[in-house]
């Protein structure tokens, strides 16, 4: 803030964007803090009529860029979310899925050797399943 309130017109729209970066990668909850902040220090300050303010014709115009630049930045991170999300989400619904293909396989398996005429309590030993589960095939798949 110190630099903003030292620097030039010219200078805070030179440095603008590298502003916004350092706060966006050091403290992104104070990049809307900011922008308040800023926007108020270009309205109380009222300093934009002399010559060395001529490169802003407007309060607005520096109000607009620095808009623009958190909109942008918002965008960014909601586009980060969503590919962190999918990314998230694939993940997720891969294990989902190999589990529930192990359980398809263990059910198979189970059905198998009920068929082939293993008791119950072998089938709940070598599949992992329970013998509530083993029992219901044994009614519904035979």
């Amino acid at each position: 803030m110190f630099f903003v309130e030292n620097s030039s017109p010219a200078d805070l729209i030179d440095h603008l964007d590298r502003i916004v970066d350092i706060l966006k990668d050091e403290a992104p909850e104070a990049l809307t803090r900011f922008g308040n902040w800023f926007s108020n220090f270009l309205e109380t300050t009222g300093g934009f009529d002399a010559p060395e303010f001529a490169e802003i014709t407007t309060v607005s115009e520096v109000r607009t860029m620095f808009a623009t630049k958190l909109e942008a930045y918002r965008k960014q991170l909601i586009e980060e979310g969503r590919e962190e999300g999918l990314e998230e989400g694939l993940e997720e619904g891969r294990e989902e899925g190999l589990m529930q293909g192990r359980e398809q396989t263990r059910r198979e398996t189970a059905i198998r050797l009920l068929r082939r005429g293993d008791t119950p309590e072998d089938v709940v030993e070598i599949t992992g399943l329970s013998l509530g589960t083993v029992n219901e095939l044994q009614k519904t798949e035979l």
